[in-house]
């Protein structure tokens, strides 16, 4: 009986373990970049964007939503697989946070800024720091 527990007690913690690091990945295809353009927006003023969605999304890149702000344009993928594509496409000018992806296109941004930026990006609607 007890090995049965053991076991079961290991399997929940690995479905546990497994789920909590899909979680970010779903939690942030939850997010509405939409929200960025709100005028009632009252997040940082790094974040706060135009939709440029019908302007850049159409294959290629086959984004569903994509925002432009002074410093950059964040995209959103239906899928992890596109934005990874998307981001290794542009080498070193994107970053990758699960299906959004953060490009650093516009006005020149100071390092300060684009960690501000970075680090918006990279914490929102996670579980947990990582």
């Amino acid at each position: 009986m007890q090995l049965v527990m053991k076991v079961v007690a290991v399997g929940v913690v690995a479905i546990v373990t497994m789920l909590a690091g899909c979680s970010d990945a779903w939690m942030r295809s939850q997010i509405d970049l939409l929200d960025y353009t709100r005028p009632d927006f009252d997040g940082s003023s790094l974040l706060k964007a135009r939709d440029a969605t019908a302007e850049l999304c159409g294959p290629p890149p086959a984004c569903v939503q994509a925002v432009r702000g002074t410093y950059h344009t964040l995209y959103k993928f239906r899928s992890i697989e596109d934005a990874r594509s998307f981001a290794e496409s542009l080498v070193d000018q994107a970053e990758q946070y699960d299906p959004l992806v953060l490009v650093f296109d516009r006005e020149p941004v100071s390092p300060g800024d684009r960690a501000a930026l970075e680090e918006m990006i990279s914490t929102t609607y996670v579980s947990s720091p990582d």
